[in-house]
């Protein structure tokens, strides 16, 4: 079973490039989006067991320093366009 997460990150000012390169090193890294609002960059994450997801954390994500802030947050369900009552 595949383990999803959304990640919202506030970085450094000035530093959104270099924190959208490190990310797209990241095999599990998914997709990125340069957002507005109170975040700067989203991402998806993607594993295949918690100890997995832990490690990215601790190993990748956690060792970009211009992140100053992140907020995580589990995909439960998701619909597509074609999705019909399910």
């Amino acid at each position: 079973m595949t383990i999803k997460l959304m990640v919202f990150l506030k970085v450094e000012i000035g530093t959104s490039r270099v924190v959208i390169n490190k990310l797209q090193q990241i095999p599990e890294v998914k997709q990125i989006s340069y957002i507005t609002g109170e975040y700067d960059i989203m991402f998806t994450l993607e594993t295949n067991r918690t100890k997995q997801l832990y490690q990215k954390f601790v190993n990748d994500i956690d060792a970009i320093l211009e992140i100053k802030e992140s907020s995580s947050h589990l995909i439960i369900q998701e619909w597509n366009h074609s999705d019909q009552d399910n």
